[in-house]
């Protein structure tokens, strides 16, 4: 290597191209051979470039930056940044060096997905988080250079690592600008062929490879519309998104993505759209993942199952699927995995009454998800916690709980969050006797589960007012409210959602004078939750124990038992 004080330069010219500070590794491929253009010029190797970016430390001109999990990294100072970009112009190597520049941040987005999903998912997590600042350039670099499957692939890796980190919005935006220029380039391949655009993503010498690379891209874009808190969306993209993976070409070209995507959009059906859907797309996530041998694939598809046997009260599917997964991702060392487990696990001690075991995993899980960063799971665990202290009767502990929750999902800007965390807090509110408050927030709840076509949720929120509907007096608010979460529940097919309505159709009679009525509903109502096993614990049953005292002193306890003993007949279904 010739002239130390060029090479330097060299360097320092090369380290412009990035947004924030960079690791020796990234520095090695980005400046390394920055001087290859024509005319004379040092001979920088990759092996030069830690000792020359050791004297630009010496010198003052980089900054050198310790990160605990993310090594030594270097940061160039702004007031020198400006002036070596200028000469990388002028030298006419801004071009080749944004290129390796490109190359090397989607090569490590791609390099970092699979390590998200197991024992390393922490260091690689650290690692993007450091990269951070050179993610959207180096897919928007490829873009800019017509390379739209190698920017399809990085910018679906990287929206694995936003959505971890509570940012669907980032992901969103880098998926949207790819998928953009992937319909202008089918667009542009019509037009020279002097026909109408195809429906399809076209054909070409490597037509499969974008066609796979789209469809997949796709899913994930159609997944995040969830997340993001547009529920009127997706539904519709999720089902376009679904019927693009059939194409032949996405399996063959990505078996392992092509399964990976199903898992995805069978995960976002839990918070939009129908359950029977979510379960068709779980059963072939965990088809394709068990055929190709994929145990990280096999466990997501399980969890996602377990929940949705959970919003439609399949309590044994419950605990066969969330076990497995949970097996299976604790073998793999994938704390992100185990945590997925947590809610279906810690439901069904919830709903056998067992508080201190739901508890316990709840607060594992909230400690895997500060430990990874994970603010958005932090928060939906925090809801879990405020729940069980609602049962508990700890009133302003599970309201702290739930507004930590809801200013987590905020600054995340997670609306299904936000959802959770108000159904916690209008729970609070109606039991304080704050009914007013108790409405604005279930109200809200409603009108994002009705948007999102989810009916677990739209059968809480029809349940809650109800009862608030009562409580003011109300008899044919609160009748009309919980027959139309009755026919929900019973379209869903969770005995469960059933039984709760039917309390409230209960609680309707009884602020209706007809207390013989409500204690016969109140007996369907039993019938409902011990036919699946789960007869209501005793710190559920709040509003039964409220009903069934005014009852008591309308009819008497021999005509209260009886009307009850009559509704236990009663096919809850019927």
């Amino acid at each position: 290597m010739t002239g130390p004080a060029a090479a330097e330069r060299q360097v320092t010219a090369g380290r412009s191209v990035h947004g924030g500070d960079a690791s020796e590794e990234a520095a090695r491929a980005v400046c390394a051979d920055a001087g290859t253009g024509p005319g004379p010029g040092p001979d920088v190797r990759e092996h030069h470039v830690p000792q020359l970016l050791d004297r630009l430390v010496e010198r003052s001109l980089v900054v050198l930056v310790d990160r605990p999990e993310g090594g030594r990294r270097y940061r160039l100072l702004e007031s020198v940044k400006d002036y070596a970009r200028e000469q990388l112009r002028e030298a006419g190597e801004e071009a080749d060096t944004r290129a390796r520049h490109g190359t090397y941040y989607r090569e490590l987005a791609l390099r970092a997905e699979p390590l998200l999903r197991g024992q390393h998912q922490r260091l690689w997590l650290a690692r993007l988080d450091a990269a951070e600042a050179e993610l959207h350039p180096a897919v928007k670099d490829a873009l800019a250079r017509g390379h739209l499957v190698p920017a399809l692939r990085a910018a679906r890796a990287l929206a694995r690592y936003w959505l971890l980190r509570g940012r669907p919005a980032e992901a969103g935006r880098l998926l949207d600008a790819c998928l953009a220029a992937e319909r202008t380039h089918r667009a542009h391949r019509a037009h020279r062929a002097h026909r109408a655009p195809p429906a399809g993503p076209g054909r070409g010498p490597h037509a499969g490879e974008r066609i796979a690379a789209a469809a997949l891209a796709t899913a994930w874009r159609a997944g995040l519309t969830v997340w993001e808190g547009t529920p009127t969306s997706a539904a519709g993209l999720l089902r376009t998104a679904a019927a693009t993976l059939d194409a032949r070409e996405v399996a063959g070209h990505d078996p392992l993505g092509h399964a990976h995507a199903l898992w995805f959009l069978a995960a976002a059906q839990m918070g939009a759209g129908d359950v029977p859907t979510g379960e068709q797309l779980a059963d072939r996530a965990l088809i394709a993942a068990e055929g190709l041998g994929d145990a990280w694939g096999t466990a997501a598809a399980l969890a996602v199952r377990a929940r949705h046997a959970l919003a439609h009260g399949d309590l044994a599917a419950v605990r066969r699927d969330a076990e497995r997964a949970a097996h299976l991702f604790g073998g793999l060392g994938d704390r992100w995995g185990l945590l997925q487990t947590v809610f279906p696990r810690a439901a069904l001690h919830e709903i056998a009454g067992e508080y201190r075991q739901a508890s316990r995993l709840h607060e594992e899980g909230l400690a895997i998800a500060q430990e990874l960063g994970l603010r958005t799971e932090a928060g939906k665990r925090l809801c879990a916690l405020g729940r069980l202290a609602f049962l508990a009767g700890a009133y302003e502990e599970s309201r702290q709980r739930h507004a930590e929750a809801l200013r987590l999902a905020g600054e995340q800007s997670h609306r299904a969050g936000e959802a959770d965390a108000r159904i916690g807090l209008g729970m609070v509110a109606r039991r304080t006797g704050d009914l007013a408050g108790a409405e604005e927030h279930m109200q809200a709840v409603l009108t994002w589960f009705r948007d999102a076509g989810y009916a677990p949720g739209t059968t809480l929120a029809l349940a809650e007012l109800g009862f608030m509907a009562e409580l003011r007096g109300d008899a044919d608010r609160a009748r009309a409210l919980q027959t139309e979460g009755l026919a929900a529940a019973r379209a869903l097919g969770d005995v469960r959602a059933v039984a709760l309505a039917l309390k409230g159709l209960a609680g309707a009679a009884a602020a209706g004078g007809d207390p013989e009525r409500a204690a016969t509903v109140l007996g369907t109502a039993h019938t409902a939750r011990t036919s699946v096993g789960a007869p209501l614990p005793p710190a559920e049953r709040h509003d039964v124990d409220r009903t069934w005292s005014a009852r008591l002193s309308a009819l008497g306890p021999a005509a209260a038992d009886a009307a009850f003993a009559r509704g236990r007949a009663h096919p809850p279904d019927a």
